[in-house]
């Protein structure tokens, strides 16, 4: 065995002569720290958080206004004059003259069209009763400008739209009441500003007494349900009493025929469940757990990835929480989304996979049991950083109890030479990950070896698979806490050898070698 304890002393004594553990902790499971993971994204798995209603079908106005987005202001005087006017066949004209134009697919001249000062009109067209067509057609126009940039939904927000569209959602036009729907829908996309001041307006009453209409059109039903999702979604997240009334109508859409229904309400219990464990609770006593595990295991990917987010958000919660999703068969899925196709969603298997092994030693010996952990190794065996570093805090917290025949099961498995890897990594979180998974791997071997008075049965495992020259060359390392554990790794583990044993359990309190991580309630772990 490799003897490196002068070679360490040395450069320790050049940097500091004393270690204290300096890991920072925090009882519970990890949760998610980029805000961008709680907010739903423009991506090809997501549904876009706003959207414009383009014309069902090409007519002549809309060529013509196509031919001319280049150099608009001709045209839109005339359009300008129409809407001015008194006349009320004149105001259809113009006002439908501008939705067609702010329907175009590729580049519609928001900017254009508010600087040209009708807008304003189109909102008391909104606000009037009368002319069911042209209230829709300023909809729609006003339903367009709001799919725009944050500036651009920020002027119509302005301009008081927001309870006119919710009086709508009870008009018993169904166009216009779609129309409020698609609008409203784009502001609550916007932000957690726009988005609260749409709940503060008190939408989600109508909105659901829509959602349980049972007469409600496709269309009219994907775009409130759309709504909904956008209501709940963003970061700081909504005050979740004001959205939690819609959890028994989510737990039936998640049972609706149509997809596009099925993935925007899996989207809005995501992001209901990304909380604490009352609000998890919340979720959970909606009964929608065995639901969302059989939605796993649908073909469409684009299902599966909400599926999984408020799946792996409920087992952040507390053990019982966790314990119901395992008992749903959660785990059996896990173990094949790790193969998924896409990279995301073996991400996201992983992570939620370390919130369970952050649980308890019996739930780690349950991932164990269902067969994950091969599939877990070839997760952390990948180039694929983002799947390997989540993989590697399933790993490290499965680890965390010291149990004995889980850790040997683990090193039989070959956790340790992707996990070795990982201390050349330039993350200094990953890194710390690595070493605390180490220390917990000799740390168990340790003690039993001091219980049969034998060697360390870890320590050359370790060093089969380059782990003495990874750690040495950690003294070197920038960061101070990192340097001080891969300098405590050798002195205790392959340091001078003692009573002339190699490999002996390291001279200091077993039981309290990182005395921060030999008792860890709740399945407590890294936090970052």
């Amino acid at each position: 065995m490799l003897s490196t304890a002068n070679s360490v002393r040395a450069k320790q004594d050049s940097r500091k002569a004393a270690f204290k553990s300096t890991v920072n902790l925090e009882d519970g499971r990890r949760k998610r720290e980029d805000a961008a993971n709680g907010v739903r994204k423009t991506k090809k798995e997501e549904i876009m958080a706003k959207k414009r209603n383009f014309a069902p079908q090409r007519d002549t106005m809309t060529s013509i206004t196509e031919a001319s987005v280049g150099n608009p202001t001709e045209i839109q005087q005339s359009f300008i004059q129409q809407v001015l006017s008194s006349v009320e066949s004149e105001q259809l004209e113009g006002t439908t003259a501008f939705r067609k134009l702010l329907s175009i697919e590729k580049n519609p001249p928001i900017d254009q069209v508010i600087q040209s000062g009708v807008v304003p009109r189109f909102v008391q067209f909104l606000g009037a009763s009368g002319h069911s067509r042209l209230r829709f057609e300023a909809a729609w126009a006003i339903t367009n400008i709001a799919s725009g940039n944050a500036d651009q939904t920020d002027y119509v927000l302005k301009l008081g739209v927001v309870p006119l569209f919710i009086s709508l959602l009870s008009t018993p036009d169904d166009d216009l009441r779609e129309q409020a729907v698609w609008a409203l829908g784009n502001i609550a996309g916007d932000s957690a500003q726009s988005r609260n001041i749409v709940i503060d307006y008190n939408v989600l009453e109508p909105l659901l007494r829509i959602l349980c209409h049972e007469q409600c059109k496709p269309s009219m039903l994907r775009n409130a349900v759309w709504l909904l999702s956008n209501l709940c979604r963003g970061k700081p997240q909504p005050v979740f009493e004001k959205v939690a009334p819609s959890l028994p109508v989510l737990a039936r859409l998640i049972n609706h025929h149509d997809n596009e229904v099925i993935i925007d309400a899996l989207w809005a219990l995501s992001y209901l469940s990304d909380g604490n464990d009352n609000n998890i609770q919340a979720v959970v006593s909606a009964g929608v757990i065995p639901k969302i595990i059989s939605l796993l295991s649908s073909p469409n990917a684009n299902m599966q990835t909400p599926a999984l987010r408020c799946l792996g958000n409920i087992v952040t919660g507390n053990d019982q929480q966790t314990q119901m999703c395992i008992d749903s068969g959660f785990l059996q899925s896990l173990k094949v989304l790790l193969t998924h196709t896409r990279k995301n969603i073996r991400k996201e298997a992983a992570w939620a996979i370390s919130n369970i092994t952050a649980g308890t030693k019996e739930q780690t010996q349950m991932v164990i049991n269902a067969g994950i952990i091969p599939n877990l190794v070839q997760a952390f065996s990948t180039n694929e950083f983002d799947v390997k570093k989540e993989a590697a805090y399933a790993i490290s917290n499965a680890t965390s109890w010291k149990a004995f025949d889980q850790i040997s099961f683990l090193v039989e498995a070959q956790i340790l030479k992707p996990m070795v890897d990982l201390l050349e990594s330039k993350d200094t979180k990953v890194v710390t990950v690595s070493l605390e998974c180490l220390e917990n791997v000799l740390a168990t071997g340790g003690v039993q070896a001091s219980k049969s008075n034998g060697v360390n049965p870890f320590c050359e495992k370790v060093e089969e698979v380059e782990g003495i020259d990874k750690l040495e060359m950690l003294q070197e390392h920038p960061n101070q806490d990192i340097y001080e554990k891969a300098v405590k790794l050798l002195e205790d583990y392959f340091g001078a050898e003692t009573d002339g044993a190699e490999n002996m359990a390291p001279t200091n309190n077993l039981n309290q070698a990182y005395s921060f991580n030999t008792q860890m309630s709740n399945g407590a772990n890294f936090s970052f």
